[in-house]
């Protein structure tokens, strides 16, 4: 769907064709007015729209003097002029400044869907052609950050010409988001962050290609809040500078070296490359495995207790060597793959001891292969413990070690959260304190509440709230910004946004419709 502008002096008229036209069923989605030329400059710098139908005869500024001024700002927006003049030089004038077409006042709706027909078709070959060139730059970028030099060397150069005209662009600042890139559209990324140039995936992180006059942390951080209100764990990377084309594979291999002493950090935290490298930072870095022993204390004593004929008692053992092996290699910051390596070996065996034999709790837990896997596609230290402890307080919870009712751990975690929610939705609500109140990783209670619903703990209580919004609309003494405070909104615009979102209607429309 794309994007117009109506401008015109005449209210009446705008509001006219505003309201004249079927525009979605044309594909324009989003409509902004304005009822002067300078009024309509400053929209079009704010909002970019695709296509402006102006009339030609305006004060303060002319259609005309608006669109020479908006071409020197090199504004793309396609141009339909409007007039009631049927007159050579008037059209000579349009098409002098480049529109695509013009419409006589007055005007018909076959005339209107013509005009706007042929913008489109401009914008949708445009937008082809656009894409195609960003697929190939994007594919020529891949080959840029390359190691091996055949492979870059040639690519650079392919990609210094397509930017021949814009020097400016071969140089960038680099982001980094290192964690699952399954659900990440990186289209979507760069249509939302207008500093993306390119956003290139690859297994277990996005490289974000940000252009060299924004600062690289406030994008790192825009980034960063997208993936954490899209609840999807991640660590970031970024570049303090800038560089050129040529040296981004230098600051690249930096950035994968870091990808490994990110196993410590809290989730979602944001690094400087760097810092993260520089000698004098790096006291809390991982070391070696031969410089700690405490820690194989522990690991030794998990071995010997799981190659022992099964006890309903050594679970018990078990779980409280676990904490101490986890709280060892927390603090002697053990290398990434080595403790990972670790993990996977005990909690195999904890299954091949308490869960291979039996099929009841085999149901509820993951298979052997699928303990690996997550293990391995972990973003850090948070996320293995909680992974290793959520395991084996499900045995111990299925051998009836606690006085819950529900057989499925998970599902019971599930209503926990649905029952925090219910009670404090009034109130501003964070994973955070979810999971603190139930005692549970935020990064776990997250997983497991959209693996069990379906659906994200964002969405369940905004749909929440806004359920109670309809039952409280239906009492007439409530305003709008009462009920606004009522679920949790303190800003009611937003809160009306929210709202007309997910019903297609205004608090006051639903109330008018529906309850009246």
């Amino acid at each position: 769907m794309y994007s117009l502008l109506l401008v015109d002096d005449e209210k009446l008229e705008l509001e006219t064709l505003r309201d004249y036209v079927d525009w979605n069923e044309l594909g324009i989605g989003t409509i902004y007015t304005a009822l002067n030329g300078k009024e309509a400059y400053s929209k079009v710098m704010e909002y970019q729209p695709d296509i402006m139908i102006t009339d030609i005869h305006m004060p303060v500024m002319n259609g005309v003097e608006l669109v020479k001024k908006l071409y020197e700002e090199q504004v793309t927006t396609k141009i339909i002029f409007l007039t009631g003049y049927d007159d050579f030089e008037f059209i000579k004038v349009a098409f002098s400044v480049e529109a695509i077409d013009y419409i006589l006042k007055p005007f018909t709706i076959e005339v209107i869907n013509s005009a706007i027909g042929k913008v489109i078709q401009v914008l949708d070959k445009e937008q082809v052609l656009n894409q195609s060139v960003k697929v190939l730059e994007k594919k020529l970028l891949q080959s840029v950050i390359s190691c091996e030099e055949e492979v870059r060397n040639p690519a650079l150069e392919q990609f210094k010409k397509l930017k021949k005209d814009q020097p400016e662009l071969l140089q960038y600042g680099l982001v980094q988001a290192v964690g699952n890139t399954e659900s990440i559209d990186t289209e979507s990324l760069e249509n939302k962050f207008a500093e993306i140039a390119y956003a290139v995936k690859e297994e277990g992180r996005i490289t974000f290609f940000i252009l060299y006059f924004v600062n690289f942390l406030d994008s790192a951080k825009r980034i960063e809040k997208y993936y954490e209100t899209a609840e999807i764990p991640a660590l970031f990377l970024y570049s303090a500078q800038k560089h050129k084309i040529e040296d981004l594979y230098l600051e690249y291999e930096k950035f994968i070296t870091c990808n490994n002493l990110l196993f410590y950090e809290d989730t979602y935290a944001i690094k400087e490359v760097s810092r993260l490298l520089n000698p004098d930072t790096q006291e809390n870095l991982p070391v070696e495995p031969q410089n700690t022993i405490l820690h194989k204390e522990y690991y030794k004593k998990l071995k010997d207790i799981l190659q022992k004929p099964r006890a309903d008692s050594n679970l018990e053992r078990i779980l409280e060597l676990s904490k101490e092996y986890f709280k060892e290699i927390k603090v002697n910051r053990q290398e990434r793959n080595f403790v990972m390596e670790e993990a996977a070996f005990l909690l195999t065996h904890i299954y091949d001891t308490y869960v291979e034999d039996n099929i009841a709790l085999k149901e509820g837990l993951p298979l052997r292969g699928q303990i690996i896997n997550s293990i391995y596609q972990v973003i850090n230290e948070e996320e293995l413990e909680s992974i290793f402890f959520n395991y084996l307080d499900y045995i111990l919870e299925y051998q009836g070690r606690n006085s819950r009712d529900y057989k499925d751990k998970n599902e019971y975690i599930v209503q926990c959260v649905k029952n925090y929610i219910i009670t404090n939705y009034a109130n501003i609500i964070t994973i955070e304190s979810i999971a603190e109140e139930i005692g549970l990783s935020p990064n776990y209670v997250r997983n497991i509440f959209k693996e069990k619903t379906g659906i994200t703990l964002t969405e369940w209580i905004t749909d929440y709230r806004l359920e109670e919004a309809c039952n409280l609309l239906k009492d007439d003494k409530l305003k709008i910004k009462q009920i606004s405070f009522m679920v949790g909104y303190e800003n009611i615009s937003y809160f009306c946004s929210v709202f007309a979102k997910k019903y297609g209607l205004s608090p006051n429309e639903y109330r008018n419709r529906y309850i009246h």
